[in-house]
């Protein structure tokens, strides 16, 4: 349960940017001199199938390449109050709030609009910082300025504070209030790989950037999620998308990756699980697949062996059903069965609508739909040509149930594993993590302990191997490899 209230922590601490005119009216935060100890939960993803993407994309270059010849640097005009930032990793961020690593240097580039009195501007950020800044001017106006890594303890984040309030134009004017913004620091998140087959646990990466999720794919592959903006308020914001395999460096796809895409457009399928657009730098013929769905795309999912492709195929998002569209990636072939998928899913925050969600394969095809009541889960039965939404004992209680890959096993929220409508494996407290292929699966146990989590992995097939592992309040399961090899979780070095 207390996993649970941590993700809704997470929704809160993450419905970020967009909110630079909220912010601005809130009174000014106090600078911090000193660690926060206060703890705050992961910094994560509202929802995983945002249809948002980066914005205002920059190339300008990090100071290790300032000797080099560049062009010149651009600055945005931002009349006396600071709101835009270029950072290293070459992005250009709108927010006063930016969630950055604290294990990695950062360059801020500012602009004021008027010549500016440079000393009193060097003071007033120094006096903000708990380290030594360098300063870069471009006349009085425009200032580069490279913060060095800021360490934080154990396993809290760090907020701290760069105030320009103090500092005066060359006419003699003190800046207007808020021209302020901070940076929350947190410990880049590293992806760590548990297996039944493996005694300890495996370390499959080293960052230094702030990654909050990684999305296992096929192949040892990896799509992390990176957004910088931090904000108190209820927005869309950019999640900027990277293609990752371990002992290789993160290749950005600044068009965007999608895992389970909304739209009227063919899709360019890459056989490891995931979208990219036409016109993406990344596109190969040679290895991925442009596909015509034959109408609106309300869903879609590789399969883990990597040939199958299922989507949900409609007229248009108002459809009260989707046809479901079984595509064979290498010969192109399509089985179309009518009708059978009720209307695309709800958001329980904003009301939009999402991707209809598949979750198990095979003589059974089982998804997450709507219904007028709920989000339910129900499965298509191919041998029969029946949707049924899923029951227990007469009980409507399909949108508590999650499906082995297979079929054979049901769990329901907060009463355990069912088979054939008969318990087999109470599980009263936390959730589930059901592997794509066999019925391997993650539970975690209750502990009195709030800020661990504990967990179990082991397989219904074989039930006497487990392996036993705990997470802290800040670390988490990402799920399962396609392969179902190894689980993924989110974990901070100490």
């Amino acid at each position: 349960m207390k996993r649970l209230c941590t993700i809704s922590l997470f929704i809160l601490l993450f419905m970020l940017v967009g909110c630079k005119e909220e912010v601005a009216k809130d009174p000014a935060p106090s600078k911090l001199e000193e660690e926060q100890d206060t703890k705050e939960d992961e910094l994560k993803s509202p929802s995983d199938n945002d249809d948002t993407s980066e914005k205002d994309l920059d190339t300008t270059k990090s100071p290790s390449n300032k000797n080099k010849e560049e062009p010149e640097k651009q600055y945005p005009v931002l009349k006396e109050t600071i709101t835009t930032f270029k950072l290293q990793d070459g992005t250009n961020r709108e927010a006063r709030n930016l969630v950055l690593s604290s294990e990695k240097s950062h360059q801020f580039n500012i602009h004021f609009d008027v010549p500016m009195k440079m000393d009193s501007v060097e003071k007033q950020i120094s006096e903000g910082l708990p380290v030594k800044a360098t300063f870069e001017w471009q006349g009085s106006q425009n200032l580069s300025v490279t913060v060095p890594s800021i360490p934080i303890k154990d396993r809290y984040i760090r907020e701290v504070h760069i105030d320009i309030d103090g500092a005066i134009t060359e006419s003699g004017k003190h800046l207007e209030k808020h021209n302020r913004f901070r940076m929350i620091l947190t410990k880049p998140n590293q992806i760590y790989a548990y297996s039944l087959d493996v005694s300890k646990e495996q370390k499959l990466s080293s960052f230094q950037t702030y990654y909050y999720k990684a999305e296992p794919l096929a192949d040892s592959t990896f799509v992390l999620y990176q957004n910088t903006e931090y904000c108190e308020c209820d927005a869309n914001y950019p999640k900027l998308t990277y293609l990752y395999k371990p002992g290789k460096e993160p290749v950005f796809y600044p068009e965007g990756i999608k895992m389970n895409p909304i739209t009227e457009e063919l899709l360019i399928v890459d056989p490891r699980g995931f979208f990219i657009s036409e016109d993406s730098p990344h596109y190969d013929e040679q290895i991925q697949y442009r596909v015509n769905p034959g109408g609106f795309v309300g869903g879609a999912r590789v399969m883990p062996e990597q040939n199958t492709l299922l989507m949900a195929v409609g007229d248009n998002k108002k459809d009260e059903k989707f046809d479901l569209v079984v595509h064979d990636l290498s010969t192109q072939k399509q089985d179309r069965y009518k009708d059978v998928i009720p209307g695309m899913p709800e958001n329980a925050l904003t009301g939009g609508k999402t991707p209809i969600k598949f979750y198990s394969y095979g003589d059974h095809i089982g998804f997450v739909a709507k219904s007028k009541t709920f989000n339910k889960s129900y499965y298509y039965d191919k041998n029969t040509g029946e949707t049924k939404e899923l029951y227990l004992d007469g009980k409507n209680l399909a949108h508590y149930f999650y499906f082995s890959a297979d079929g054979n096993y049901r769990y329901v929220r907060d009463e355990g594993i069912y088979q054939n409508d008969q318990l087999i494996k109470p599980l009263k407290k936390g959730d589930i993590n059901w592997a794509p292929q066999g019925n391997t699966f993650a539970y975690s146990e209750y502990t009195d302990n709030h800020d661990v989590d504990s967990y179990v992995l082991t397989s219904m097939d074989n039930p006497e191997k487990k392996k036993e592992f705990t997470l802290q309040l800040y670390e988490h399961i990402e799920g399962f490899t396609p392969n179902a090899e190894q689980l993924i979780v989110m974990k901070k070095d100490n």
